[in-house]
């Protein structure tokens, strides 16, 4: 063997046992590299489960306040309008209706109602209202649960309204009926307007394609009138039967009354009174008897509208006892409807103060002063006559316009009060004319 022969089999055998040595650590190099990458794409894994269960929470988070959107219902209404009572005298037009100023505030209503369903069969209802315009704060006119026993047949607890009228439901909805305000002379003289307590209704078809409701109501009230306070217990009843366009409605029941006159006066004359004679007072101070009843019929048609209602309301003492009645007849002509009401209102218990006990007391307790005003204070008389006309704008909006003639008050006081803009709360007044006019326009819409 050459020389050369030997140092390449020399580098052959070095070469030889060299480069397994530089395999293994190339492999290892890249075995490194691997790992490095597995590593980088885990954390890259975990982001991206981190951010997708982010994403899934995102998703449920929207889910469920959609699904708490779905479970609210929002609806409303709003009336804002301009009236006047055409007289000299500082006086307005039943407890809450227009003056002899230019008021743009007694027929200003918003209200905002939400209904929140927990379950099929439990919600709550709330409805928010404002009266007198949108500077006046917000009230819970109605705020109750429902819940719905089955399809017939639902209780409602809290505050809800009380089924004196047959449109006690939507009694300040005035998109609901052709006039600016409903008829004073049967509205008028029950003051409460809410309640609290519990409402059993009912509901079923009957033969012939009738449709009936009915509601026995147990409820407790504090309410203002214009003489006195009342904290009131009210038990009613209430049933309606539907026949395509035809319904007739009956409501009555019982109520029994603390009371607390605000005027003075009032307060000295009712203890004179009852020193007198404890059946003769004003109004007695505990467990005052009331009764109610009121008789409603409705027919409408695409043309016609006919409402009429008859409601008498009794109260133990002298303070008045009323009997009133209405009748509305209105023609729809494409978008605009006519309408004209009749309605009258008078004390029934005149005599009672005519009683010769009374005019003495009454005169030895004031000197002659309520004496002298006590027939026309208390015993109540007048007819009206109601020309309107409304225009719907849209489906959800009505324009009025109204003109009112009260008449035949026969020196009474008849449902007009001292304008409350006056600071002379204890002044009555009776207003010289016989003929008053009460003017309105007012736009109401639901939403």
């Amino acid at each position: 063997m050459s020389k050369n022969a030997g140092v390449i089999c020399l580098w052959a055998g070095v070469l030889a046992m060299v480069c397994p040595l530089a395999s293994a650590d190339i492999l290892l190099e890249k075995v490194d590299e691997l790992s490095r990458q597995l590593e980088h794409q885990q954390e890259m894994i975990d982001v991206q489960k981190a951010e997708i269960s982010a994403l899934k929470a995102n998703v449920q988070d929207v889910s469920e306040m959609a699904d708490l959107a779905n479970r609210i219902k929002w609806n409303g209404f709003i009336s804002a309008g301009v009236a006047k009572v055409d007289a000299s005298e500082e006086v307005q037009w039943g407890n809450s209706g227009p003056d002899n100023e230019l008021d743009w505030n007694s027929d200003t209503i918003i209200a905002i109602q939400a209904r929140f369903i927990i379950t099929d069969s439990l919600q709550v209802v709330s409805q928010m209202m404002s009266r007198g315009g949108f500077e006046s704060e917000f009230d819970a006119d109605w705020f109750y649960l429902q819940y719905q026993v089955n399809e017939n047949v639902d209780v409602m607890l809290g505050r809800v309204r009380p089924q004196f009228f047959m449109l006690s439901d939507y009694v300040e909805v005035g998109f609901a009926y052709p006039w600016i305000r409903p008829p004073a002379e049967v509205y008028d003289p029950i003051p409460t307007d809410w309640a609290q307590g519990v409402s059993l209704n009912m509901n079923w078809e009957g033969a012939g394609n009738t449709y009936h409701n009915a509601a026995l109501q147990l409820l407790q009230s504090e309410d203002q009138g214009t003489v006195s306070r009342f904290d009131v217990s009210v038990i009613g009843v209430m049933y309606e039967f539907n026949y395509g366009p035809f319904t007739l409605a009956l409501r009555g029941g019982s109520m029994r009354a603390d009371t607390y006159l605000e005027n003075e006066t009032f307060r000295s004359v009712n203890r004179v009174l009852e020193s007198f004679d404890e059946d003769i007072a004003i109004i007695p101070n505990e467990d005052t008897e009331i009764t109610y009843r009121n008789v409603g019929i409705r027919y409408e048609t695409e043309k016609w509208l006919i409402l009429s209602e008859w409601a008498t309301f009794d109260i133990q003492g002298l303070f008045v006892d009323t009997e009133s009645y209405y009748l509305t007849l209105g023609r729809r002509f494409g978008k605009w409807m006519p309408h004209l009401t009749f309605a009258h209102h008078e004390s029934t218990d005149d005599d009672i103060r005519e009683d010769a006990r009374i005019i003495d007391a009454l005169g030895a307790a004031t000197g002659g002063t309520i004496q002298e005003v006590a027939q026309g204070l208390w015993n109540q008389q007048n007819d009206s006559y109601t020309l309107g006309i409304n225009y719907s704008f849209n489906s959800n909006t009505v324009i009025k316009l109204e003109a009112k003639r009260i008449t035949n008050r026969d020196g009474t006081i008849a449902q007009f009060e001292k304008s409350k803009t006056t600071d002379e709360i204890d002044t009555v007044v009776i207003p010289e004319q016989d003929n008053i006019m009460i003017y309105g326009f007012v736009v109401d819409m639901v939403f």
